[in-house]
């Protein structure tokens, strides 16, 4: 079970608890009163991280009859909605790359990188 603190002690959490945790501290969770904390999707809850700890979750999966990818994200409705087509990608293990021509689908893990440079994609388009 994770400890619970009253929403107004964050400061006093940031200097005196998470310094002294025996484990790593990625964020921290706000749920509203009463509601049991438990991992995955929760309507009821905010996770909150450190921009450079951010990351959000898509599923890769080819698109039938094209030769493209599809990266997908949910709404909160639970529909799943292509936000970008892929013709190109690069994969480290080729074990997935094969699963993925089969149609398998593959949940990848992005994270924002400030470095990124957005004009090189403006010029090619």
């Amino acid at each position: 079970m994770k400890d619970m603190f009253p929403l107004w002690e964050v400061e006093g959490i940031f200097n005196h608890v998470i310094p002294r945790l025996m484990h790593h501290n990625d964020g921290l969770i706000l749920t509203l009163n009463g509601c049991p904390y438990y991992p995955g999707t929760c309507e009821d809850i905010l996770k909150w991280k450190p921009l450079e700890q951010n990351t959000i979750d898509f599923k890769l999966q080819k698109v039938p009859h094209t030769p493209l990818f599809g990266l997908y994200s949910f709404r909160a409705e639970g529909k799943a909605h292509v936000d970008v087509l892929f013709d190109l990608l690069f994969f480290k293990d080729l074990k997935e790359e094969k699963e993925l021509w089969k149609g398998v689908p593959l949940i990848i893990e992005c994270h924002f990188d400030p470095e990124y440079e957005t004009d090189r994609l403006l010029e090619w388009n």
